[in-house]
């Protein structure tokens, strides 16, 4: 057994039984991985196929009417689902919103899914009988990355779910969302055939079918249920190498409590970590750990009784003498604020982020209005070689909702950060109760949804940052229809045509829809400066904690959280929150004594072991 002169847990944990040595991987799996969900989403993707299709022969169907419309012929009470009253509100909302807000709405199933395959991509890594290593397992930072860049970096690493489930959800969050806004136009009698007549006759509304971007997005649709077939396959064949949800800070550190009380022949990673200046930047522990294999598996240890029992704890292969290369220049205080932060978590990227977003608006009022006249053929007009108004209508909206998507994606990663670097934040403080502390306070673990409503009970900021995705969302939806009507009825000054007032468009629906649309835009900026206001910005960590590595490293000198930890390696979340509550501990994030030398993370608070200003990192060098 490593000799550890620690503390020991006053805490007797719950035992789980003893397991053989020859056990396979545990293999706990999200709600999100459930076969019947990962197959509820591609049925849903198969009834969006069919009811384009549907609407598509309908609309066929339905063009003699359409046509005599558009010819100025007097038709009283048409019965078509596609010529409505030009007042008809809701009418309008359907046909311009419904589409986009059915796409969102699967974006926002698909991202749980997302999420869990890349946050515990990890671990499997880990579990599997090779092992993994710090490129492929330990430094992996999937949760907060740009989601355009994850796919190509999960796939030079072949780590296959990864890529599947992210370009999954990345096509549907902003192409499939994009072209959904493209499928049906609306002409308006009093913008188009029926501008001249001065009868107070009706003026009907007609729908049109755009069949290219219509059998466009079928095809993306056909694309993601294949994908989505052969992510759950791959899912469920697999192994997660996971016992519970590693959710927080208390999921790792039960991976390595009882690292230094292994008895058999593996040796534990915290020998391995240890060597390492807690507060050490990324880039040296990536290139110390480069090389050394690292593996999540049964093992025998020591219990604090003196029995010995198996436990599941991440262990390495090198030998118990192996000696860290690092050098004394590489053991400093770095002050690097992008390692401290990353890039989402700035000034910086709230700006760009609100940035592209706004430069969508300008897109559908500027150059790419015009500049979709090219593009005009390729997505089925056939009224003007490519320049009918309706064509370069429908590419700059499918345009201003691309940019407007892929300001969301954006908005998601900085969401993510703000929720990963939160439980963080709270420690900061003393902080009562290991399991709301360690385990309850990660509310980046499930998805959007779920972390918007536990972020009502505990976090202001982890509650703001999922409502900021969720403002982006309704103006994914709503904004581009209503910046397109606009401007076709002349209300945006660079519009050409003429300012033209009717149904929809005048009184108190017009009001409505401009009072709405300013509106999201102002929420959306207002979310801008929040995040750049509210303190989240500035760097508290010398190293992010967006890695399994640079977990470990915070938690490997804590000696009495790892104690009260023993024993939970192979628990259920009901075990370890019941073992948890009856710690009355209390614990912190900062700079504390260890065997003669100050360490940065999360201990256990005991008097007379923390500095007096934790977090004032240049006077700790």
């Amino acid at each position: 057994m490593a000799g550890f002169k620690g503390f020991t847990s006053s805490v007797t944990p719950i035992r789980a039984p003893a397991a053989p040595s020859n056990l396979d991987p545990p293999n706990w799996k999200p709600w999100s991985f459930h076969p019947l969900y990962l197959g509820l989403l591609c049925v849903l993707h198969i009834l969006y196929i069919a009811g384009i299709q549907i609407l598509t022969n309908k609309n066929a169907a339905a063009a003699d009417l359409i046509a005599r419309i558009q010819q100025n012929e007097t038709v009283t009470d048409p019965e078509s689902i596609f010529v409505f009253s030009e007042d008809n509100m809701s009418a309008y909302l359907a046909w311009q919103y419904l589409p986009v807000a059915l796409a969102t709405i699967l974006a926002v199933l698909w991202e749980p899914v997302d999420l869990s395959a890349r946050r515990l991509e990890p671990f499997h890594q880990l579990s599997r009988p090779e092992g993994g290593t710090a490129d492929d397992a330990l430094c992996l930072e999937y949760a907060g990355m740009f989601g355009f860049n994850v796919p190509f970096r999960a796939l030079a690493r072949r780590q296959y779910a990864v890529v599947l489930s992210s370009s999954i959800f990345v096509l549907v969050a902003t192409v499939i969302t994009a072209m959904a806004g493209g499928i049906y136009g609306i002409e308006w009698a009093s913008l188009s055939y029926s501008a001249d007549r001065v009868d107070d006759g009706p003026k009907w509304a007609t729908v049109t079918v755009n069949n290219g971007v219509a059998v466009a997005t079928q095809v993306l649709h056909g694309i993601v249920v294949a994908g989505g077939l052969a992510l759950g396959m791959t899912l469920f064949l697999r192994r997660s190498g996971l016992y519970r949800d590693p959710r927080g800070i208390g999921g790792v550190a039960s991976l390595v409590s009882e690292s230094d009380y292994i008895t058999d022949n593996n040796t534990g990673a915290l020998a391995v970590f240890r060597q390492l200046p807690s507060f050490a930047h990324s880039k040296v522990v990536r290139y110390a750990l480069a090389g050394i294999r690292f593996r999540l598996q049964h093992a025998q240890a020591m219990q604090p009784d003196g029995s010995v029992r198996m436990a599941y704890q991440l262990t390495t292969a090198v030998d118990p003498g192996f000696v860290v290369p690092v050098s004394p220049e590489d053991r400093r205080l770095f002050h690097d604020r992008r390692d401290a932060t990353g890039f989402f978590l700035t000034r910086r990227a709230a700006l760009l982020a609100e940035v592209v977003i706004w430069l969508g608006q300008a897109a559908i009022t500027g150059a790419l209005y015009q500049a979709a006249k090219v593009g005009g053929a390729v997505v089925g007009d056939t009224s003007g070689g490519g320049t009918s108004a309706a064509t370069k209508q429908t590419i700059a909206k499918v345009v201003f909702t691309l940019t407007l998507t892929v300001g969301g994606v954006m908005w998601q990663s900085i969401q993510r950060e703000l929720q990963i670097f939160e439980p963080w934040q709270q420690l900061r403080r003393p902080r009562r109760g290991l399991y709301k502390g360690l385990v309850e306070s990660d509310l980046a673990s499930e998805g959007l949804v779920v972390s918007f409503l536990r972020g009502l009970k505990s976090s202001v900021v982890a509650v703001w940052a999922a409502f900021s995705v969720f403002t982006v969302y309704l103006a994914t939806i709503f904004v581009p229809p209503l910046l397109e009507l606009a401007y076709a009825a002349g209300f945006i000054s660079t519009s050409p045509f003429p300012n033209k007032t009717f149904g929809i468009m005048s009184g108190y629906s017009a009001l409505g829809l401009a009072v709405a649309g300013v509106g999201i835009h102002l929420v959306i900026f207002c979310n801008m400066l929040f995040v750049m206001l509210s303190g989240r910005t500035k760097p508290f960590l010398p190293r992010r904690p967006t890695t399994l590595a640079s977990q470990l490293l915070y938690l490997c000198h804590s000696d009495r959280l790892l104690a009260d930890l023993r024993g939970t390696s192979t628990m259920s979340r009901r075990e370890v929150a019941s073992t948890l509550a009856r710690a009355d501990r209390t614990c912190q994030f900062g700079w504390f004594s260890w065997r003669g030398t100050w360490c940065i993370g999360v201990e256990e608070v005991a008097g007379g072991q923390w500095l007096p200003r934790p977090y004032a990192l240049k006077k700790c060098r």
